[in-house]
């Protein structure tokens, strides 16, 4: 798998050419980037990240994410990182 990106404690590798990503960061900087502490009750240590195709699905995907029983911890953003 090509590295898509390795900085500051995360690595992202492209799979598929280049059409689904895959990325590790430490349970410590994904707690920190968070808010709660690695060690705390409720935390997995896993975040699932979905990428649309288009805007204007956001608020419909996100609708059935919560259709479904999810929780939206964090607003949506353009682009990640921003």
């Amino acid at each position: 798998m090509p590295v898509e990106m390795d900085a500051q404690g995360y690595v992202a590798f492209s799979i598929n050419n280049g059409t689904a990503a895959f990325g590790l960061l430490s349970r410590e900087g994904l707690a920190s980037a968070n808010g709660v502490s690695p060690e705390g009750s409720g935390f997995s240590g896993i975040l699932l990240s979905y990428v649309v195709s288009a805007t204007d699905r956001v608020d419909e995907i996100l609708a059935q994410v919560e259709a479904a029983g999810g929780t939206v911890v964090e607003a949506a953003r353009e682009k990640w990182g921003s």
